[in-house]
């Protein structure tokens, strides 16, 4: 279904588009803290690798996860278990001295475990955040958390690099692997743009499916505890996070009300 209100900036890909850049003097105050890394992955594998340093043996995280977290964790010496979720998709689970629990907050809400692991003061076991659905909620929140917070970037720009941890600042050597693939598709991006501006993107969709898909498998196999160059960093930093927060706000509503009439709505 094609609905002219919605723009192309909605779901798993954000197109590029000048309006989300920042001004050039301006720098996004949204990461003032942690490390970046070539994706989610990455930035998982290594907070997993602090906290193996720290004594963790054991992680649990929810059996409806996607398999680039199982991956991950098969990378470290920690054990696998996995807990079930309730029907509001909340963790249930008895936590154990020294276990590290990872926690999604699907879809982008919130979890309650979370926010009652962030009150209490007896936290006696490794608290994981993934923060990929939620990290539009509020952009203040993440240099405020004290536990464990990543997330992967590609699923909220128009990069396909990218994963972000509230880890300590800590040196890092970089990933020039990654300033190609970036350079590349951000070319790729732009071309793309002009072609659906044009009404010409159809007839060269498979030359696009085909470019992307082949971009993601190379950065989807990366497992690495090295960060990226520092234009990409920087890409990151100039980005206008509040008007991508917006317009997917404004998106996500648009397609409720077209839902509403056989689904009921499925966002809040």
């Amino acid at each position: 279904m094609i609905n002219k209100h919605i723009q192309s900036n909605i779901g798993g890909v954000i197109e590029f588009d000048s309006r989300f850049l920042l001004k050039k003097k301006d720098t996004s105050k949204v990461f003032r803290k942690g490390n970046f890394f070539s994706n989610g992955r990455s930035a998982l594998l290594h907070i997993l690798n602090d906290l193996e340093d720290e004594g963790a043996k054991e992680i649990n995280v929810p059996l409806f996860c996607c398999d680039s977290i199982i991956k991950t964790v098969q990378k470290t010496k920690l054990k696998l278990k996995f807990y079930s979720l309730n029907k509001n998709l909340e963790p249930k689970i008895n936590p154990i001295k020294g276990t590290i629990i990872l926690v999604i907050n699907y879809f982008g809400k919130n979890s309650a475990f979370i926010k009652k692991y962030e009150k209490n003061k007896n936290k006696n076991f490794f608290l994981i955040e993934d923060a990929s659905h939620s990290f539009l909620n509020s952009l203040d929140l993440l240099n405020k958390k004290k536990h464990h917070v990543y997330l992967s970037m590609r699923k909220h720009s128009y990069l396909n690099v990218g994963g972000w941890a509230n880890s300590k600042a800590c040196k890092l050597t970089t990933n020039n692997l990654f300033k190609k693939i970036f350079l590349e598709s951000k070319k790729i991006k732009k071309r793309k743009q002009k072609f659906l501006k044009t009404n010409k993107y159809i007839k060269n969709e498979n030359f696009f499916l085909e470019y992307f898909e082949k971009t993601e498998k190379k950065i989807s196999n990366t497992f690495s505890n090295e960060t990226i160059p520092n234009l990409i960093t920087e890409e990151f930093q100039s980005i206008n996070w509040q008007k991508i927060r917006k317009l997917r706000q404004e998106n996500w509503k648009i397609l409720n009300k077209l839902l509403v009439k056989d689904y009921k709505g499925i966002f809040n």
